[in-house]
């Protein structure tokens, strides 16, 4: 009587397993990829239209959360994040801050969540 030679489990159906990793990893990429997460940095603040003869005071960074889609936070440079803030709005003395998404240039689809409070900025202007 012949014996038949039996195939490793692993090899048995080779094509069948291959094509179900495959697909299988294709979904877990998509659905990883698309959904929404919070991601929270460090963020310089900018001033502009500072006029000359103003000091401004305020902190260095300010503490903002983001929330957008993983590849879209994941391709957010992270050097050209800053909170900019317009002087022209400020005025002497405390100036309490509202962080908001066109103070940051976010592109689509991404916003502020949160961000550290109080952010107080003070200006010392000359005396007309």
């Amino acid at each position: 009587m012949a014996t038949v030679a039996r195939k490793p489990i692993i090899q048995s159906n080779l094509c069948l397993k291959v094509t179900a990793c495959i697909i299988g990893y294709s979904i877990w990429a998509a659905l990883s990829n698309t959904s929404t997460i919070q991601q929270t940095h460090q963020l310089p603040i900018a001033f502009y239209n500072v006029p000359d003869a103003w000091q401004i005071t305020a902190p260095d960074v300010v503490e903002v959360t983001l929330a957008a889609k993983r590849n879209l936070l994941r391709r957010l440079s992270r050097e050209k994040l800053a909170v900019h803030i317009d002087a022209a709005t400020l005025k002497a003395g405390d100036n309490h801050i509202s962080i908001i998404d066109s103070s940051l240039f976010l592109p689509a689809h991404a916003e502020i969540v949160d961000y550290a409070r109080p952010c107080i900025v003070h200006v010392d202007s000359p005396i007309a």
